[in-house]
């Protein structure tokens, strides 16, 4: 008897662990559905049971505990909570670190993710470190032929090339497009992001015969991967339009813009993001070949659905205004263009903050313009601001600051105000000397510059 009465007890309990390891396993699955249908607030509140669940029958030791530390934080990430992803990314590293799991794939996932906030966030020189970080753990656990490893070595070129690193972010690129090949193929939509990435490296670099032959051979990979009425195909469509777009070839930009729409609206209906982006690419293209009527129309048309799925504080809707104000600017209707360009300002100042490279580049399109109309008071004001922003996100080394620089440069030289101007546009040829070398087109621009301020003395 004594026997059978211990064997229940041992199987009730056997039960009851199961019970517990049920009702988490329960909640993860409930966390990945309301992830994967973007219910984030649902999705956190699912994070949080989990948490406490680990905390309470596993206590802080235990894997599930740190991981849900790190559910939840990608739930504030999400809902773009800053304070509160980047709080819950570091206590659940310091939990895995504290549990001698500093070298694991889930401390490398938390480093990767700390990397990912502080790019985001302009501090480049933290997200190296942990992109770093990130990176050595999955090479040591995984071996250099892994996805995880090929992954975090592409967050380091697009960190590098964000930092005007060209070469290093080069070398990355390839040695992530290296690995994917070896694992998947060169059919894979992996593989294509790759050359994509490599296309817009080259492409800023002024190698555009290399970019647009990467850029085709990736949409013609995400073509056989995911058919021509998917995201993925229109995304790419876009990508290529624009390249063409800023190499002047308008009638192929139209051709790739209106396809890409074309299916955007067919998948995701008028009543999208993706849709409405399209059309305001439109609207660049047409005001760019002088077709304002259609430009102010697609404009219109972008910021009615942005107001409809976002409001009107919302960065996007920022961005049509910006794109309006500049329609109106060249038509000559200045206190319209003046109107949009102070709102889309302010949305941006409210939505990223005064120390963001978005609000930085907004600054400086509103110095442009005043200068533009010849308000120049103001367009110093504007530039200095501008300057002094991206001088203290990106460091006096960086190509921003060195163009806030030459823009001032311009400003003083036009104003007679020479020695300023001087000394601007000799900043600007030392920074860029720096960055990309004197056979590089800035530096030329830079000296043109300045022989023409010499000529004018």
């Amino acid at each position: 008897m004594l026997k059978l009465t211990t064997f229940l007890l041992f199987l009730l309990s056997f039960q009851h662990f199961f019970a517990q390891i049920d009702q988490y396993d329960q909640l993860k699955k409930q966390y990945e559905h309301f992830r994967k249908i973007e219910k984030q607030d649902s999705a956190l509140f699912v994070a949080k049971e989990m948490n406490i669940w680990a905390l309470k029958n596993e206590t802080d030791t235990s894997l599930r505990y740190a991981v849900s530390l790190r559910y939840v934080g990608n739930c504030f990430y999400e809902l773009e909570i800053l304070d509160s992803t980047l709080f819950y990314y570091e206590k659940s590293l310091q939990t895995l670190i504290n549990q001698n799991r500093s070298n694991s794939i889930d401390a490398a996932s938390c480093y990767g993710n700390i990397g990912k906030y502080f790019y985001e966030n302009n501090a480049y020189n933290k997200a190296e470190y942990h992109f770093k970080k990130s990176s050595e753990i999955y090479k040591e656990i995984n071996g250099e032929l892994s996805s995880k490893y090929a992954s975090s070595l592409n967050s380091l070129a697009i960190l590098y090339e964000k930092t005007d690193r060209f070469k290093e972010a080069e070398d990355h690129y390839i040695k992530y497009l290296g690995i994917i090949e070896k694992i998947y193929g060169k059919e894979h939509e992996e593989y294509s992001f790759g050359l994509n990435n490599l296309a817009g490296l080259y492409e800023e670099l002024g190698q555009y015969s290399k970019a647009e032959n990467y850029y085709l051979e990736s949409l013609e990979i995400k073509k056989k991967s995911k058919g021509e009425k998917s995201d993925l195909y229109a995304n790419s469509l876009k990508t290529v339009a624009s390249f063409y777009q800023t190499m002047g070839n308008y009638s192929k930009a139209e051709e790739y813009y209106i396809k890409s729409s074309e299916i955007y609206k067919e998948i995701n209906g008028a009543l999208s993001s993706k849709y409405a982006g399209c059309l305001n690419s439109l609207g660049i293209l047409y005001k760019n070949t002088d077709r304002f009527g259609e430009a102010e129309e697609h404009y219109f048309k972008f910021l009615e659905i942005i107001n409809e799925i976002h409001g009107k504080e919302h960065e996007n809707y920022s961005f049509g205004l910006n794109n309006l104000a500049g329609l109106y600017q060249e038509l000559g209707q200045y206190s319209k263009a003046e109107n949009y360009y102070l709102e889309s300002l302010e949305i941006k100042k409210k939505s990223k903050g005064e120390k963001s490279e978005l609000y930085a580049n907004s600054l400086k399109t509103v110095a442009s313009f005043y200068y533009t109309i010849g308000n120049y008071p103001k367009s110093e004001e504007y530039y200095i601001k501008s300057s002094d922003i991206y001088k203290e996100i990106n460091g006096a080394l960086s190509s921003k600051y060195a163009g806030s620089l030459n823009s001032l440069g311009i400003l003083y030289k036009n104003t007679d105000r020479f020695k300023e101007a001087e000394e601007h546009y000799v900043k600007y040829l030392e920074i860029i000397e720096k960055i990309f070398g004197k056979e590089h087109e800035n530096y030329s621009i830079g000296l043109n510059n300045l022989a023409s301020l010499y000529k004018e003395l």
